[in-house]
């Protein structure tokens, strides 16, 4: 999930897609927010 490929002269190398972190991190980060905010 959090992985792309990366074709380096002919061969696919697999990466960590840091963007596809940061966001889910992102939008944990945010919904647990707004719970906390709707809960207290």
């Amino acid at each position: 999930m959090f992985t792309k490929h990366r074709r380096v002269g002919g061969i696919y190398k697999k990466e960590t897609d840091w963007g596809a972190v940061a966001a889910v991190i992102f939008w944990v980060f945010v919904g647990l927010a707004i719970l906390g905010s709707l809960g207290g």
